[in-house]
C-alpha cells in the first residue's frame, strides 16, 4: 500500500509539522517527542503546492541555515516519506488572504536573510532560540501586520498539541507492530 496522500485546500496556507525521529542502534525508532520540524505549505488557486521553510543544511560544504522553497509536482502531499520522516499535522490558517506566492516567498526569504548560509553553531550563539519554529512564528507576526491573516489565540500551543497528539498516534502504530505505517493519516484541520 502506498503512503497516504494529503489533499490541501486551494488558496490556503498551512503550518505543517514533521516528526524528528532518531533511529536507534537496536533497530528501534526513538521519537524526539515534543520536537517537530515546522514548515509552511502554500496552495494557489489551482491547488499547486509549495513548501516554504527554514532549514539547517548539514552537508559539509554547504553547512548553514537557509530559506528553502520547494514546489511539489502534485496537488497532494505524501504523508510519510520514509519510516522516520512523517508529516503529522497540516493546520490550515483560517482567515488567510492570499498575497500570491512570489510576495509570500519574498517576505519569507527576507525574514532571516542576514543569517542565511552562516554556520548553525555561530547562529545559535548569536540567537540561541531561533529555529524553524520561531521562523514560522515570526513570519505569522508579519502576516498579521500585513493583514494577510489574524493570528489565532495560542497558535504555538495549538500547533504543539495537534502535533503531539498525531505523533503519539504514529508512535502507537510503531509500538503495536503495525508494520503498514502507510495507514497513518496526519491531522488536517483548520485553526
Amino acid at each position: 500500500m502506498p503512503p497516504a496522500r494529503v489533499a490541501l485546500q486551494p488558496n490556503s496556507l498551512y503550518i505543517a509539522t514533521q516528526t524528528i525521529l532518531i533511529p536507534d542502534t537496536n533497530t528501534e525508532v526513538n521519537f524526539e517527542r515534543g520536537a517537530w520540524h515546522w514548515s509552511f505549505f502554500f496552495t494557489d488557486a489551482t491547488g499547486n503546492i509549495t513548501q516554504l521553510h527554514w532549514n539547517v543544511a548539514t552537508v559539509e560544504e554547504n553547512s548553514g541555515e537557509y530559506f528553502v522553497r520547494n514546489s511539489l509536482t502534485d496537488t497532494t502531499v505524501l504523508a510519510r516519506i520514509d519510516p522516520t520522516t512523517v508529516y503529522v499535522s497540516f493546520l490550515r490558517l483560517s482567515g488567510w488572504t492570499n498575497p500570491g506566492l512570489e510576495t509570500l516567498a519574498a517576505t519569507l526569504d527576507a525574514l532571516y536573510k542576514e543569517h542565511e548560509g552562516k554556520p548553525p553553531a555561530l547562529l545559535r550563539s548569536m540567537i540561541p532560540l531561533r529555529s524553524c519554529r520561531t521562523w514560522i512564528l515570526d513570519a505569522v507576526d508579519i502576516f498579521d501586520r500585513n493583514r494577510w491573516m489574524t493570528v489565532p489565540v495560542d497558535l504555538e500551543g495549538t500547533v504543539k498539541k495537534e502535533s503531539k497528539d498525531a505523533t503519539d498516534r504514529y508512535a502507537e502504530m510503531i509500538e503495536s507492530w503495525i508494520m503498514d505505517l502507510d495507514q497513518f493519516k496526519p491531522t488536517v484541520k483548520d485553526i
